[in-house]
């Protein structure tokens, strides 16, 4: 029975004209053009693994090319320390918060392509050692950085395709 919802799933979107975002090869490849963005550099650890995160997305071959487009991000963090409070006054739960500010902009003609944000929230245990806490908080914060530099990656993918750039 599964073998036929799966075979009435995939006819389905094979008819619709589903294609993905991300081809595979040719000229169904969005990375042949985003290979050429440059990511500028982004301030403190969590900008360089963000910046380090959106490179391995947008040219995943780390080819070296000549920069057609640049990419700046301006990254904001919060953080809530009190999001629950246990029957000692003590905090037991965090919630952080990162957001992406960014701009692509064409070097040729300087035109501004996308100006957005993206941004995503987490939360972590505050508990009474404090290493255990570090972790978790370092922990949360790269969880954060791979889903924000997700939404930005595909905004970009989007963009692309959406002025032709893939079939």
């Amino acid at each position: 029975m599964r073998c036929v919802w799966g075979l009435i799933l995939f006819l389905g979107l094979a008819s619709c004209g589903f294609t993905p975002l991300q081809g595979v090869g040719g000229e169904n490849n969005l990375t042949n053009e985003t290979k050429y963005i440059f990511v500028e550099s982004i301030d403190d650890k969590i900008g360089m693994d963000f910046r380090n995160s959106l490179n391995k997305k947008l040219n995943p071959t780390g080819q070296k090319t000549d920069k057609k487009y640049t990419l700046n991000v301006v990254l904001k963090q919060s953080s809530v320390d009190d999001q629950i409070i246990s029957s000692e006054n003590f905090s037991t739960r965090a919630k952080i918060t990162l957001i992406a500010n960014y701009k692509l902009i064409e070097l040729k003609s300087n035109t501004l392509l996308l100006n957005a944000s993206a941004n995503a929230s987490g939360t972590y245990n505050v508990l009474k050692e404090p290493y255990a806490t570090y972790t978790a908080r370092e922990k949360m914060w790269g969880n954060l950085t791979q889903i924000v530099s997700n939404k930005v990656s595909l905004h970009i993918f989007a963009y692309f395709k959406h002025k032709g750039f893939a079939q």
